[in-house]
């Protein structure tokens, strides 16, 4: 960035104000690479909770809200599968899970029956364990272990966007299927 602008790549120019910004003063560029390195640190530094939130979004694509409202009664362990609270339409909506998710999630519940999966963890007169996560905290876990490993600007957001591309490009998947993985009402938001 230069001066508000971008840096053409192709004649090192800078054009002010292009592309038009959204919101955000700086272009926030991660490689795969990037993504990668911050989920190999958070398996092997993280507790299995962190670890799980990092991975969800990054493997199937869940919204922050989506991620904070999973319930232990929505997974079923048989069928590979589980129902998430879709955080635009408030519905329960199926969704595959691969085995190395699935058995870590159950290692996290243990014998916990019902309630949300990812609790707070600690002690102490406001902390409020075993109560839900919220959002923000979401937010600060996977930023948390972006910056630990090196990588600044990773969020929920990112990985769901990196699950996306790497289904499309990478896996050379459907993009139907992937419409209906993300649950867009439309395949141009897709």
């Amino acid at each position: 960035m230069v001066d508000g602008g971008v840096v053409d790549a192709y004649d090192g120019l800078a054009r002010p104000g292009w592309p038009p910004r959204m919101g955000r003063r700086d272009t926030i560029i991660i490689r795969r690479l990037d993504v990668l390195k911050a989920h190999d640190y958070a398996q092997k530094h993280c507790c299995l909770r962190d670890y799980l939130i990092f991975r969800l979004p990054m493997k199937i694509g869940l919204r922050t809200a989506e991620i904070a409202t999973l319930r232990i009664e929505n997974i079923d362990f048989e069928s590979r599968g589980f129902y998430v609270l879709d955080s635009k339409r408030k519905r329960l909506y199926p969704l595959p899970l691969d085995a190395v998710t699935l058995e870590l999630l159950a290692e996290l519940i243990g014998g916990r029956r019902e309630g949300y999966v990812f609790q707070r963890i600690g002690k102490g007169k406001y902390v409020l364990a075993g109560k839900r996560l919220s959002n923000v905290e979401i937010w600060h876990v996977i930023k948390s272990i972006g910056e630990a490993a090196g990588v600044k600007g990773i969020n929920p957001r990112l990985l769901r966007h990196y699950f996306a591309a790497d289904w499309y490009y990478v896996r050379k998947g459907n993009v139907e299927v992937l419409r209906r993985i993300m649950r867009h009402k439309s395949i141009a938001y897709t």
